[in-house]
């Protein structure tokens, strides 16, 4: 991630926490209960360079509907979130790759509900909608990019289908 891409995602993401975070309760907390583990990386087992990653890459959808998914990405709920490495295999690189041709697919359908796409001082994209895009529809991407990071995950360290009509099977 380059700088500039950094401090538009840090822009946007100080944004949806000002307006969908919950305010942290006083008393809730109990540092007894916390349980250390040490982290690695869900692919290759790696333990340095590790990041979070949202399996369905919720920062998209969030941009697209904050309303609706905003509040959940700056959660960083256990089910949508993994740890991969970012140096070494590079595995958090990787599952992005993995993902291009349903992205493809999805941007493809945001082009069709799209008016007008305007960018604020901090390069943060906000869209004028002809229709609002379906809940179900958007929905139904995000549990597809869950399903190839799940398998992708799963095979450990094997090697993906290449052919197109292997890759729609998987």
């Amino acid at each position: 991630m380059s700088k500039s891409e950094f401090s538009r995602w840090k822009a946007q993401v100080a944004q949806w926490r000002k307006r969908y975070s919950v305010p942290y309760e006083r008393g809730k907390y109990d540092p007894t209960q916390v349980k250390v583990a040490n982290a690695r990386c869900a692919k290759c087992g790696s333990y340095t360079s590790l990041t979070r990653h949202h399996k369905g890459h919720e920062y998209y959808f969030a941009c697209l509907l904050p309303d609706v998914y905003a509040r959940r990405y700056i959660e960083f709920r256990s089910e949508d979130c993994i740890t991969l490495c970012v140096r070494g295999k590079r595995c958090h690189q990787r599952v992005h790759k993995l993902y291009e041709r349903i992205l493809a697919e999805l941007w493809e359908y945001v082009q069709s509900c799209v008016e007008e796409i305007t960018y604020d001082g901090h390069g943060v994209a906000h869209f004028k909608w002809k229709h609002t895009p379906s809940f179900a529809v958007l929905e139904g991407f995000r549990l597809r990019l869950i399903s190839r990071c799940d398998q992708w995950i799963s095979r450990g360290n094997k090697k993906m289908p290449r052919t197109y009509k292997e890759y729609k099977d998987a």
